[in-house]
């Protein structure tokens, strides 16, 4: 059987996925989630790193997935990711040309980063430009992800972003709609891509994320971090909860990254008039806050929900314990890269 692996190293928690696919339908396989060491990948610690090997290594046969290959990201704020206009180029030229291309973009030596680009949209040599998808990976972070991979005995066969993986598994969730954002909120930052006509058109990452609402919530409410943990997760969003005292210690971290949500909204209107963002679509454990929902789909003025990757997931192996409704967020980039085709 073919399967396909991916693994999530997120700053709090580890996540894997093992898919099979036949046709265009996939099957849940094997999962497994525990938590992330101290440091994580953050860490240039090599006891550090070492322990965020060890239990990798620990979840992968905990989990019982069949092959050491699999398929990672890294995260938004450590890799330069932009969709650029390029003129109407054919592959073979624009391949010669993107090292300039990139010069443009990429505010470091291109020397010491991995250059990797596709072409979204193919225009034409008369009126339209290519779009085209440039990342650029800073080699001291692909060296890192590859040496820990290697002492948890795995391989790594493709290497993403996590924006991009949570798009790929958020948008096959939504076949149907045209034009969407995916907001991907981890704990360290909120990452948010638009999507239109399934084509990513935009990219973008804010650096307020999971842990930053925690610890507003305990230096403004004089808790421990895991009493502001809970705080945050009980109450959220919602002003009537506790005398709106966690709500008015999140709303300015919220606003701060719905601000930045509507000037992408802006330039993706500017630039496609004749298209209307449909769906705002929400993953992260940040995603599952009370009140979350409304607040965004209220100040944004656009349909919200929170995503369901399992959507995309036809069938589910029955010797494997099924992803419940509340898990099923925290899922969404390990599916994201399980799904890539290559």
């Amino acid at each position: 059987m073919n399967t396909l692996i991916g693994l999530d190293i997120g700053s709090n928690t580890l996540k894997i996925v093992e898919l099979s696919k036949a046709g265009k339908t996939f099957s849940l396989i094997n999962h497994g989630f525990s938590a992330t060491p101290p440091g994580g990948m953050v860490s240039e610690n090599p006891v550090e790193q070492e322990a965020v090997a060890q239990a990798i290594k620990k979840l992968v046969r905990d989990s019982k997935v069949s092959d050491n290959e699999v398929k990672i990201a890294l995260p938004e704020s450590q890799v330069f990711t932009f969709v650029i206009e390029t003129p109407a180029l054919s592959e073979r030229e624009l391949a010669s040309s993107i090292r300039w291309e990139a010069e443009q973009y990429i505010p470091v030596p291109l020397d010491e980063v991995t250059l990797d680009w596709k072409i979204l949209f193919q225009g034409s040599k008369e009126n339209e430009k290519n779009q085209v998808l440039l990342v650029g990976a800073p080699k001291r972070i692909t060296l890192k992800y590859q040496r820990v991979l290697e002492l948890a005995g795995l391989v790594a066969v493709s290497l993403e972003t996590e924006l991009i993986a949570a798009t790929r598994s958020l948008s096959a969730s939504l076949p149907t709609v045209a034009n969407l954002m995916v907001v991907n909120m981890g704990a360290g930052t909120t990452d948010f891509s638009i999507v239109r006509q399934g084509v990513l058109a935009f990219t973008r990452s804010v650096g307020t994320g999971g842990m930053s609402l925690t610890r507003a919530v305990k230096q403004d409410l004089q808790l421990e971090e895991g009493q502001a943990e809970e705080y945050k997760k009980t109450y959220g969003l919602d002003p009537n909860q506790l005398e709106g005292k966690v709500y008015r210690s999140l709303k300015p971290l919220i606003d701060s990254i719905l601000s930045e949500m509507k000037k992408g909204i802006g330039f993706f209107q500017e630039k496609n008039p004749n298209d209307k963002l449909e769906v705002i679509v929400l993953s992260g454990g940040s995603s599952l806050l009370p009140g979350i929902v409304p607040y965004f789909a209220e100040t944004l003025g656009v349909e919200t929900q929170v995503g369901n990757p399992l959507s995309s997931i036809s069938n589910i192996d029955k010797k494997t314990t099924p992803i419940g409704q509340s898990e099923a967020s925290m899922y969404t980039v390990a599916i994201g890269l399980a799904m890539r085709e290559s």
